[in-house]
């Protein structure tokens, strides 16, 4: 297990986690390296904490080096919510405005009352390819047809991601500005913050998936974390819209697990989060722990309100790996003055992001 320490003042090795106090972590390097040695049982190679942006514990596999990169799998899809925070900053969109206004080709028919907002919190109801893997192009995107009205139904799956992506691209045509929407984050958002992501997958037309495929290092993926957990402020500057940003920690009626391309895992969400794990010392249920997720249990969690970024990256996607968000928070965040309150729910944990699509 090689472990990496950046903190000052520490000795060599050492692993600080007296400043996660307020979210239960005892000051001891034995919780993370529990968490680390669970989670590499189970194909996990990376494991990063930090707190109110310092590195409290960085651990790999053997063999694992900081600069490698790996699949996230579905995390990529919430890149488009930041795209959106950055879109919404620029004056380019507004989350509650009609796609059709811009995608006219949705204008004829109740596709017209789908919302940007509708889009990435997954309500838009427009209907999924129904082959496994399938991610529609452009063009299959633009004839997609409804299989809800909008904001009725939450609906795991690509095209509404894509959907996305064109409906960016044709606000930059209009701005002038260069018609590439992964070009657009990748100078608005992961440059600023010293981020990069070392490869794009591409679907058929050309054009960069963004339901999945991006590969980053866990360190990158750290620093993107950082940005949502600092609501969009990087050196004094503010890079997304805070206001917009704040749809990323806000579930809908829906499907209250699920955000603008996040999953919400606090008080409202999934039911061990807020009783086992997400707590303060008064007792009081953590309000905004998210997590980007992907296929593999490829992972990114964010607090604000505890000041924490998460990484756990995977050696694999590939689905059932058995691993467990619930074992994996909660050997990492032991409370070992309060019993564990039992989860009826535990031995059949759902992860949509294992999904088909």
């Amino acid at each position: 297990m090689k472990i990496l320490q950046s903190v000052r003042g520490l000795a060599p090795g050492c692993v600080a986690l007296a400043g996660l106090a307020t979210l239960a972590a005892p000051a001891a390097s034995a919780d993370c390296q529990a968490a680390h040695r669970y989670s590499a049982s189970l194909g996990g190679i990376a494991l990063i904490v930090k707190k109110d942006g310092e590195i409290v514990c960085e651990i790999y596999s053997p063999g694992i080096e900081p600069t490698q990169s790996f699949d996230i799998a579905s995390g990529t899809k919430s890149f488009t919510g930041l795209m959106a925070a950055a879109a919404v900053q620029d004056g380019l969109i507004s989350l509650d405005e009609r796609v059709a206004d811009t995608i006219t080709e949705w204008r004829g028919d109740n596709r017209s009352r789908i919302t940007v907002r509708h889009l990435l919190t997954l309500t838009s109801g427009l209907a999924n390819p129904a082959t496994r893997g399938m991610v529609p192009t452009h063009e299959q995107t633009l004839r997609m047809g409804l299989v809800s009205a909008p904001g009725a139904r939450f609906d795991y799956g690509p095209t509404a991601f894509q959907a996305f992506a064109l409906l960016l691209d044709r606000k930059l045509e209009a701005a002038g500005l260069p018609v590439n929407s992964t070009r657009y984050l990748e100078e608005r958002v992961l440059r600023p913050i010293g981020a990069n992501v070392d490869r794009w997958l591409v679907g058929t037309d050309g054009n960069t998936i963004w339901a999945g495929g991006a590969r980053v290092t866990p360190r990158d993926w750290a620093l993107v974390g950082e940005l949502i957990r600092r609501e969009g402020e990087w050196n004094g500057e503010q890079l997304l819209d805070r206001d917009a940003m704040q749809a990323f920690f806000e579930g809908t009626t829906a499907n209250p697990r699920y955000t603008l391309s996040f999953w919400r895992i606090g008080s409202g969400g999934v039911p061990w989060a807020a009783q086992n794990l997400a707590f303060t010392e008064g007792g009081v249920a953590v309000r905004d722990f998210i997590m980007a997720a992907g296929s593999g249990k490829q992972r990114m969690y964010v607090s604000r309100e505890h000041g924490l970024t998460i990484i756990r990256q995977s050696r694999t996607t590939a689905r059932g790996t058995g691993f467990s968000d619930r074992v994996f928070l909660n050997t990492l965040f032991t409370r070992r003055d309060r019993p564990m309150v039992a989860d009826a729910s535990a031995a059949s944990e759902e992860d949509p992001t294992e999904s088909p699509n």
